[in-house]
């Protein structure tokens, strides 16, 4: 099943050389303690430690200059801020000297999504070659009695609650909460919604085409795709009508669009990344699916005649209850 068919394909290149380039150091700068909630940065510096100025440039297709390792509590490792530019997207580091012992500073912003450590690892891949930089651990304590930062979705039916799922997909969960800390979901409308199935946002232009101009990695997990389960739209291999997996350059096309179950759906397990799961307002997403839709190129309506908006996004703190406790494990 492709959930973001119209997405543009994303073209990969050749993989830099995995050498370190010993003229180059780098150190990340971290807080070691935050509370549920805030956001931080992760502040990368890169030196030039050799006798000559180094060109630093960002590689266009199937890198990007810096990365970081993520890990929560010892669970699973995944590579956080990895992305795939489009074909023609503009460098987004220009090429620049980096003279003798000069440094380059980079920071990237983290919303503390659960309690915990979080451990970050500073990849660098700009100047010929990958430099591993030493781990950070930052411990983020629970706020007011909260342990974790829910994603809330206003819209026109109602609000959506979900849990984010950071032990299996650690690095698309700090991906798609930055995207609602930066106000990218606000105004954004379901465009896709099939009863029994599912419902679909994410997409700028409306269409099921857009994202935010990139795809990260994939990271499919053993959480099935239950009612209410938050999971990553992506492009959709024709091998898979075949029974095979997705390969690579489908299954790391996810950026911005995700989909929310309005049913079982046993057939995307292991093959889309689920990253959450509704805890309050399941019925909201029963209400948009069961909307009036019209064909769009699906052999079952998929287009509703009137799209409901997500009117805002934002992470809120999940109030301590033990409802909330025992789901602890769902999905």
């Amino acid at each position: 099943m492709m959930l973001a068919r119209t997405l543009v394909p994303v073209l990969f290149a050749a993989a830099l050389p995995v050498a370190p380039a010993a003229d180059v150091s780098v150190t990340l700068n971290a807080p070691e303690e935050v509370a549920v909630g805030e956001t931080f940065s992760l502040e990368v510096h890169v030196q030039n430690e050799g006798d000559e100025a180094i060109i630093v440039k960002e590689p266009m297709h199937d890198y990007r200059s810096f990365d970081f390792e993520v890990q929560l509590d010892g669970g699973k490792k995944s590579l956080y801020t990895k992305y795939h530019p489009r074909a023609g997207q503009p460098s987004t580091l220009k090429g620049q000297d980096l003279e003798k012992e000069a440094t380059l500073t980079f920071s990237h912003p983290v919303s503390a999504l659960q309690a915990g450590a979080w451990t970050f690892t500073p990849l660098y891949h700009g100047a010929g070659g990958t430099v591993t930089g030493e781990a950070r651990t930052v411990r983020v304590t629970p706020k007011d009695g909260a342990k974790r930062a829910l994603a809330e979705l206003r819209t026109g039916k109602g609000v959506v609650r979900a849990r984010f799922w950071p032990d299996v997909a650690p690095a698309t969960s700090l991906h798609i909460a930055e995207l609602i800390r930066n106000g990218f979901y606000d105004g954004i409308t379901f465009h896709r919604t099939i009863k029994g199935f599912m419902i679909q946002a994410g997409c700028p232009e409306g269409t099921g085409g857009g994202g935010p101009g990139y795809s990260i990695e994939a990271e499919f997990n053993a959480k099935p795709h239950v009612a209410g389960v938050f999971s990553m739209a992506r492009v959709g291999d024709p091998y898979e009508r075949m029974g095979r997996s997705p390969r690579p350059q489908f299954a790391n096309s996810a950026g911005s669009q995700f989909f929310l179950c309005d049913a079982t759906a046993s057939a995307l397990d292991r093959k889309y990344t689920a990253f959450g799961k509704v805890v309050e307002g399941l019925e909201v997403v029963h209400a948009i699916a069961a909307a009036p839709a019209v064909v769009a190129g699906e052999p079952s309506p998929s287009k509703p005649v009137d799209p409901v908006v997500i009117e805002k996004a934002s992470l809120v703190l999940e109030a301590a209850s033990p409802s909330h406790e025992s789901e602890e494990s769902d999905g």
